[in-house]
């Protein structure tokens, strides 16, 4: 296990460095000295547009740490502050929202602002209220753009895939060299190196995780299914999403659990984890806290791949 923490090293030290001062050793350009800003919907992919950015990039983030994408309202000042933005960069429309409505009122406020869509060329995953003994089923659906929401159609969590992330950062990188062309051979260089480490840390994962192909794992909510899908994995996830787990969910995911041999429960900062506690006394199981949300995505799915094989837990 020893490579795969010093792939989990050299990931967040790259990412602390993009933050910092860049991924590249490609100097930007310097007749221009006025940063890039872009506006994006959550932290993690702020982390994606930093890294290919640099120092040629200042990025907003809509929904602040610790919020839900699914229920944050921005207040009047945030839009405004928004609206100020060359790029939005959306994971793409009828995914969250949210962010179809910024976009519609960004638009009219600030008609040159660059809208992209980063989940065109991902295929995206359909989320239904499906629930037999406590699972919840992922069904596969090309393209975006479809309606959603809390209930059902596109799962909008592409940003947690090392398999999706490749897709995003070029869009990324395509949108930043066409509003600052002059800058195009610092991106090229940053993305490059990005989507290297990107490569290494999901070969790291994949190597960790065929050791247990096909396990599950509960969830106290549903934003892990683009991870599982990547791997072979399974997501259960407790109760309907948006509502707190009843008694009858969490006895039908116990008796799951016994069943099927689960024993990880995956819970996450923004959510209650007292259904997950209950799950993980009943089942003599652990819960593990991962965050969808974080801002070193690979590195978070890094330490997630290592606890859902057993490597992580005490």
């Amino acid at each position: 296990m020893k490579s795969v923490e010093i792939a989990l090293v050299v990931t967040c030290l790259i990412v602390i460095s993009a933050l910092v001062a860049g991924c590249s050793m490609t100097e930007p350009h310097k007749e221009n000295s006025t940063k890039v800003k872009v506006l994006v919907t959550v932290l993690p992919v702020a982390g994606y547009v930093q890294a290919v950015g640099g120092d040629r990039v200042e990025v907003f983030v809509a929904v602040p740490p610790g919020a839900d994408p699914h229920t944050f309202e921005p207040s009047a000042r945030d839009v405004v502050d928004f609206s100020e933005a060359d790029i939005y960069m959306t994971l793409g429309k009828g995914l969250l929202p949210l962010e179809d409505n910024l976009v519609s009122r960004l638009s009219s406020m600030n008609p040159r602002m660059k809208v992209v869509e980063t989940a065109p060329g991902i295929t995206l995953l359909l989320s239904e209220d499906e629930h037999e003994e406590g699972n919840h089923v992922d069904n596969q659906v090309p393209g975006a753009g479809a309606e959603a929401h809390s209930h059902e159609g596109p799962d909008p969590h592409i940003w947690v895939s090392l398999k999706n992330a490749p897709v995003m950062v070029n869009h990324m990188y395509d949108a930043l060299v066409s509003v600052d062309p002059a800058n195009e051979p610092y991106y090229h260089a940053n993305r490059d190196k990005y989507l290297a480490n990107i490569t290494l840390v999901d070969n790291e994962i994949m190597e960790v995780l065929n050791k247990t192909p096909g396990k599950k794992f509960i969830a106290s909510h549903a934003s892990w299914g683009y991870f599982a899908r990547d791997y072979g994995l399974t997501q259960v996830v407790i109760g309907q999403p948006g509502k707190e787990a009843t008694s009858k969910d969490i006895e039908s995911l116990i008796r799951a659990a016994h069943g099927e041999g689960i024993t990880i429960i995956v819970a996450e900062p923004e959510y209650s984890r007292r259904a997950a506690d209950m799950i993980a006394n009943s089942i003599n199981g652990s819960v593990v806290m991962a965050d969808p949300l974080a801002p070193e995505m690979p590195g978070e799915l890094q330490k997630l791949a290592k606890v859902l094989s057993g490597a992580g837990l005490n």
